[in-house]
C-alpha cells in the first residue's frame, strides 16, 4: 500500500514535528535508568572510604539500581528519585556525573565525610526538592546554580566549610521553605533578596563570618517561623519596622553580634514568639512593659547588653516563661515579685548587675526551678527559707551580694538534686548544718568570706561527688571539741575532690596520710 503524499503546504510543519519527535527519542535514549546507574557508579568511583561496605558490596551493575540501598526509584518513569545515603560515614568527592540524575528530587548526604566543592552540575537537577549535605567537609563557594532550582523546598548546607558569599540570587528559589547555611566560613551580608521568599519558614546563618546590617527591605513573610543570625559580625540597629512583616515567627536568635540601639517597639507585635535570644550585643534603652504582650514566650537571653532601668513589672505576665537570663545588662532596681506568676519558669539568671533590695519571698513558690543565679549584685537580706524546698533545684549561685542570716538546719533535706551552692563574698553567719550532706549530688560547695562559725561537719565526707569545697576566711574548725571525729579524716570518702580551700580559719586536727594520695587539694596561702 502506497502512502499518501503529504502536501506541500503541510511540509514544514511536517518536518518540525519529525524533528521534535527525533530529539525527545534521542533524549530519552540518552537519559535513562542506564544514565543514572552511570552517575552513581561514578560516584561510588568517587568514594575513598566506605567503612560499612555498603556501596562496595551493594552498589553492583549486577542488579537494579532501584533497589541498591540508599537509592529510590518513581513507579511512572522508573528513574532515580531519592538518592539517601545519611550518617553512612562515607569519605569522598561528588563527582559532575551526579547532575545526570534528571529525575532526582531527594539527595541527602548529610552526617558524613565528603569534602572538595559542590560541582556545578547540581543545578541541572531541575526536579530537586530536597538537598542536605549538612555536617561534611565541602568548601569552596555556594554553586550559584544551585540558586536557580524552580522546585527546591529545602537546602541544608550547614557544618561544613564552605566560603565566600551569599548568592544574591538565593531570591530567586520561589518554593524555598527551608536554608540552613549555619556552622560555616561564609561573609559578606545577608542578602536582601532572601526576603523576597513568601514561601519561607526556617532562615538559619548562624556561625559564619557575616557582617553589614539585617536589610530594612523585609516583605510579607507570613509563614517564617525561625530567624537565626546569631555569632556572626553584623551591627547596626535593629531595622524599624521588621517586625510588621513576621506575624508567625516563633524563635529569633540575633545573640553574639554588634547590634546597637534600642529594642524597635514592634517587636512586642510578634505574639507567637517562643525564643527571643539577643544576647551579647550593645543594645541600650530599657526592657520594655510591652514585652507582656509576648505571652507565649518561653525563652528569653536578653544578658550581655548595655540596658538601663530596671526589669519590668510586666515580666509577670510571661507565664509562659522557662528561661529568663539578663546577666551583666547593667540593670537597676529591684527584682520585681512579678517574677513569682512565672510558675515554669525552671532558669533566673541576672548575674551580674547593679540590681538591689531583697530577693522576693515569691521566688520559692517557683517549684519548678532549677537554677537560681543572682551573683554579682547588691542584693540584701536573708534568702526566703522556701528556696531551700524546691526540690527540682540544681543551683543556686548568690555570691558577692549582701546577704545575711543563717542556712536553715533543713538545707539540704528537700534539695536532694543540688549540685551547685554557691555563697562566697556575703555576711551569712551561724553553723554550717549537718544536713547539706542530704544533698547528696552536690559538686561544688563554696562558703568562703562570710561569717560561718563553729565546726564543719563531718557529714560533708558522704558527699561522694563532691569536686570544690571553699570555705576561706570564715571562724570555722575542722573538729568538734565534743567529737573525736574529724572533718578533715572524713574528706578520704570524697574521691573525686579536686579543690580544698580552708585558709583564714582557725583549723584544728591534721590530715590523714593518704589523702594526698587520693585527689589535688589547693590551699591558698
Amino acid at each position: 500500500m502506497l502512502m499518501k503524499k503529504i502536501p506541500f503546504h503541510l511540509l514544514p510543519f511536517t518536518v518540525s514535528f519529525l524533528l521534535c519527535f527525533m530529539l525527545i527519542s534521542l533524549t530519552m535514549s540518552v537519559t535513562n535508568i542506564t544514565t543514572d546507574q552511570s552517575a552513581l557508579l561514578s560516584l561510588k568511583a568517587h568514594i575513598t572510604h566506605d567503612p560499612q561496605n555498603i556501596l562496595a558490596t551493594n552498589w553492583s551493575s549486577a542488579t537494579s539500581v532501584c533497589n541498591w540501598i540508599g537509592v529510590a526509584c518513581g513507579a511512572r518513569h522508573h528513574r532515580v528519585t531519592t538518592l539517601e545515603l545519611t550518617d553512612m560515614g562515607l569519605t569522598g568527592t561528588i563527582p559532575t556525573e551526579m547532575g545526570n540524575l534528571s529525575f532526582l528530587s531527594r539527595l541527602s548526604f548529610h552526617n558524613n565525610s565528603f569534602y572538595s566543592s559542590l560541582p556545578e552540575e547540581l543545578g541541572n537537577l531541575g526536579r530537586l526538592k530536597y538537598i542536605r549535605f549538612g555536617n561534611n567537609n565541602f568548601v569552596g563557594a555556594i554553586p550559584s546554580s544551585l540558586c536557580y532550582l524552580p522546585k527546591l523546598e529545602a537546602l541544608d548546607l550547614s557544618k561544613n566549610m564552605l566560603q565566600g558569599y551569599i548568592p544574591e540570587t538565593i531570591g530567586n528559589l520561589p518554593k524555598l521553605k527551608r536554608i540552613y547555611l549555619d556552622e560555616n566560613g561564609l561573609s559578606g551580608s545577608i542578602p536582601s533578596t532572601i526576603f523576597n521568599i513568601s514561601s519561607l519558614q526556617v532562615l538559619d546563618f548562624s556561625d559564619n563570618q557575616l557582617s553589614g546590617s539585617i536589610p530594612a527591605t523585609i516583605f510579607n513573610m507570613s509563614f517564617l517561623q525561625i530567624i537565626d543570625f546569631s555569632t556572626n559580625n553584623l551591627s547596626g540597629p535593629l531595622p524599624s519596622d521588621m517586625f510588621y512583616h513576621l506575624s508567625s515567627v516563633q524563635e529569633l536568635y540575633l545573640s553574639w553580634n554588634h547590634f546597637f540601639g534600642a529594642l524597635p517597639s514592634n517587636l512586642f507585635l510578634c505574639k507567637e514568639l517562643r525564643i527571643l535570644s539577643l544576647s551579647y550585643n550593645n543594645l541600650e534603652g530599657t526592657i520594655p512593659a510591652e514585652i507582656g504582650n509576648l505571652t507565649m514566650l518561653n525563652t528569653l537571653y536578653l544578658g550581655f547588653n548595655n540596658f538601663k532601668g530596671g526589669i519590668p513589672q510586666k515580666i509577670g505576665d510571661l507565664e509562659s516563661l522557662q528561661l529568663l537570663s539578663l546577666p551583666q545588662s547593667s540593670l537597676t532596681g529591684s527584682i520585681p515579685s512579678e517574677i513569682g506568676n512565672l510558675t515554669q519558669l525552671k532558669w533566673l539568671n541576672l548575674l551580674y548587675n547593679n540590681l538591689t533590695g531583697t530577693i522576693p519571698s515569691e521566688i520559692g513558690d517557683l517549684h519548678n526551678l532549677e537554677s537560681l543565679i543572682l551573683g554579682v549584685n547588691s542584693i540584701r537580706g536573708l534568702i526566703p527559707s522556701t528556696v531551700f524546698n524546691i526540690s527540682m533545684m540544681r543551683n543556686i549561685a548568690l555570691s558577692d551580694n549582701h546577704l545575711s542570716g543563717q542556712l536553715p538546719s533543713s538545707i539540704g533535706l528537700q534539695l536532694r538534686n543540688l549540685e551547685y551552692l554557691i555563697l562566697a563574698s556575703n555576711e551569712f553567719s551561724g553553723v554550717i548544718p549537718s544536713s547539706i550532706s542530704n544533698a547528696s549530688k552536690l559538686t561544688t560547695i563554696e562558703l568562703s568570706l562570710n561569717s560561718f562559725a563553729g565546726f564543719i561537719p563531718h557529714e560533708l565526707g558522704n558527699l561522694r561527688n563532691l569536686q570544690r569545697l571553699h570555705m576561706a576566711r570564715n571562724y570555722l574548725t575542722s573538729r568538734s571539741s565534743s567529737s573525736e571525729l574529724s572533718f578533715l579524716s572524713s574528706l578520704t570518702n570524697c574521691r573525686n575532690l579536686t579543690s580544698l580551700v580552708l585558709y583564714g580559719n582557725p583549723l584544728n586536727g591534721t590530715l590523714p596520710a593518704s589523702i594526698g594520695n587520693l585527689y589535688l587539694l589547693l590551699f591558698s596561702p
